[in-house]
């Protein structure tokens, strides 16, 4: 059986084992799409209405709003792929 060597170190807080870094990079996680940007005209109370959201879900309208119409969008292409077999 292999036994694996630990580097111990003394540190601030007594022993402690050092262990490699094994996060990825962060440009290796991000998972964004390519977005385009376009103008849209919405009424004043949909806007409204998303502001609200957005705040208490502390984030941007403007994502909410796309999101939302992204996952309309699937939801549909998941019932058509459905329909279609």
């Amino acid at each position: 059986m292999k036994t694996r060597t630990k580097n111990i170190i003394e540190g601030t807080f007594g022993k402690m084992q050092k262990i490699s870094n094994f996060l990825p990079k962060p440009e290796d996680i991000v998972l964004k799409k390519p977005v385009e940007k376009i103008s849209l005209t919405l009424d004043v109370d949909t806007i409204d209405f998303f502001k609200r959201k957005a705040r208490r879900s502390d984030t941007t309208y403007q994502d909410m709003i796309r999101l939302f119409i992204q996952k309309h969008v699937e939801a549909i292409v998941r019932e058509k792929m459905t329909v279609d077999r």
